[in-house]
Formats: C-alpha cells, structure tokens, sequence
C-alpha cells in the first residue's frame, strides 16, 4: 500500500472526513506498527506514544506485555483521527458504534478499500490484506537494520526463532 493513501489530504466532505482519517489511523497501525486487526482495535487513546515511537499492545492476561516500535511515518495519520476523534484517553481508539470498538469485519474492509485505493497491483489483490500490511512491517524493520529480538518483541513473538524465520525468508526472498 502507497503510504502517501495513508498520508494523504483528507476528502473535502464533512461526512467523509472522519471516516478516512479513521480507516487511514488503521491502516498507519497495521503498516507502521505490526499489529494485528484484533489488537488494533484492542488499543485505548492511550496505547500509542506518538512521540516515543512505541504502542502499547493491549494482549489478554496469559500473555507478557509488549511494545511495538511505531515508524516514525506512521505517527501522523495516528495523530490526526486521535485530534478528530476526541475520544477519551482510555476509551477506544477505533470507536463504533456506541463507542464500542469497531467490529473486525468492518476494519478488514476498510482496510481492503484503502489497499484497492492505493493502486496496488490488481492480479495480487487475493494476497492483500492486513497481514499482508504486518509483514511489509516486518520488512521494514529488517531493512532498518533491526536485531532478531527487536523484531520478536515487535511482532508480539514469545521465541527469537520466529523472527529468525520472518528473516530467513526476507532474506532468500530479496536475492
């Protein structure tokens, strides 16, 4: 996905306006975050440390607590839906209806809408979805120079060995 669709003016109507900056935080979650749909939508006002450049990754109690390195493009479109959306700082960040979190199918379709939008390849279509957005995350890092334990931390790992793979595959995939 071009990050200038997630980085982009807002559409002149008022109605749209919100919405787009919504769908385009989304989206900046996903590609410059590395998370998951479900944790996305999972995170308060509070979660993202836009000047630090980290998210708090909300996770059931079974599981440790993380932060994802947020790349600096993606603070932005972040910043301008929280600034729109005048939520409460531990109310959700992604609100539906009744300031509930937004659905997962919802989320998957705009996110489907703004990868159509951005022009991506249309005979890769099928394989485009938000995990296909996480992994290009995952590029990103490695090609930033990151360790292997910085990208398990990331990516919410609880081994090393996963991210050895993530790059092994990287690696073979870029020759």
């Amino acid at each position: 996905m071009a990050r200038s669709r997630i980085l982009g003016p807002l559409p002149v109507s008022p109605r749209l306006r919100p919405l787009v900056a919504r769908d385009r935080a989304l989206a900046a979650l996903l590609l410059g975050a590395g998370l998951k749909v479900g944790e996305a939508l999972a995170c308060s006002v509070n979660c993202a440390d836009l000047r630090g450049g980290w998210v708090a990754v909300p996770s059931p109690p079974a599981f440790s607590p993380r932060r994802a390195l947020l790349l600096p493009w993606a603070a932005e479109p972040i910043a301008r839906w929280i600034g729109m959306a005048g939520s409460a700082p531990s109310g959700p960040l992604f609100p539906g209806a009744g300031g509930k979190p937004l659905r997962e199918s919802s989320a998957f379709r705009a996110v489907a809408r703004l990868i159509e939008e951005s022009g991506a390849d249309v005979s890769a279509r099928g394989r485009l979805s938000p995990q296909t957005l996480r992994n290009a995350y995952a590029s990103d890092l490695i090609g930033r120079g990151e360790s292997d334990e910085m990208l398990a931390q990331c990516l919410g790992y609880a081994r090393v060995f996963s991210a050895r793979r993530i790059r092994q595959a990287w690696d073979s995939w870029g020759r």
